[in-house]
């Protein structure tokens, strides 16, 4: 499937709202988490850079990438994203055809 940026909210939204038990949200929070470490390593950034990028606290990367938060909002989610390469689309087909 292909998003387009401009319907990516809804996408996400969607996404988001098919994890409907807490088995299906924990594997949403696990894959965002391994997507957004991968991506932080591949580009050579350390949390402390990323959060610096995203202006969202160490703290919560730590959570996020740790899978100690179920999932990000959508804004935080998006900072990342565009933050770590901006291919909003991958991470979104990606989760989609896991869940």
């Amino acid at each position: 499937m292909y998003y387009n940026t401009s319907n990516y909210i809804h996408v996400f939204k969607y996404i988001m709202s098919r994890a409907k038990n807490t088995e299906e949200q924990i594997k949403l929070a696990k894959l965002f988490s391994k997507r957004l470490k991968l991506e932080r390593e591949n580009m050579g950034l350390s949390q402390n850079e990323l959060a610096m990028r995203t202006n969202i606290s160490i703290d919560t990367i730590r959570s996020l990438e740790g899978c100690r938060i179920k999932t990000p909002g959508l804004f935080m989610a998006y900072k990342l994203v565009l933050a770590l390469d901006g291919k909003i689309e991958e991470w979104l087909n990606e989760i989609d055809e896991q869940l």
